[in-house]
């Protein structure tokens, strides 16, 4: 369980979840729950061992504080435990590049960003999934401009949000608490 608050424009976020939530496991649909919750006033990616904590998604306008990194449409910055196996996730915050980079909703135009491909891509990443090699799938490393494909997911990521969370997988009720 999963809480996820977001800061700025939360334009496709919902579906975002939603497409995640309810890819077709065969038996059901991942074993999970996500809560999006109303605008916080935070926008810094980070995590705390000794405060409060939040999942969070925000939007960068002003400036992109990735110098080596002004051609990532977003980044997604997970923290948790590496001494566990298989590892208990305990902070995840996205971040979206709106400055370099023009984003659409709805249809986007050849020059620009679907921004709902971008945050289903980048909620993959909140959910614990990396990088795919599989061509079409939403979790490949890249992105076509005008493109509105990385929307749906592809069977390499239904296969992989099932394999993390199995249908009857029990989930715990305070797991979607932050951390501290």
């Amino acid at each position: 369980h999963a809480r996820l608050g977001v800061v700025g424009a939360d334009a496709g976020v919902g579906c975002a979840v939603d497409t995640w939530l309810s890819a077709d496991c065969g038996d059901g649909s991942p074993s999970l729950a996500v809560d999006i919750g109303p605008q916080v006033s935070c926008d810094a990616a980070e995590y705390s061992s000794d405060h409060h904590n939040a999942n969070i998604l925000m939007f960068r306008e002003k400036s992109w504080p990735y110098p080596a990194g002004e051609d990532a449409l977003g980044v997604t910055r997970l923290h948790f435990d590496e001494d566990r196996a298989p590892g208990e996730l305990w902070d995840a915050d996205i971040e979206i590049n709106a400055v370099d980079e023009p984003l659409a909703v709805g249809t986007p135009k050849t020059s620009q960003v679907d921004l709902d491909s971008l945050v289903t891509h980048e909620v993959g990443h909140l959910l614990g999934l990396g990088h795919s090699r599989v061509e079409g799938s939403t979790m490949i490393a890249g992105y076509v401009k005008g493109s509105v494909d990385l929307r749906t997911l592809a069977p390499d990521d239904v296969e992989a949000i099932c394999a993390l969370y199995p249908p009857g997988r029990s989930i715990a009720t305070m797991s979607c608490q932050p951390r501290h």
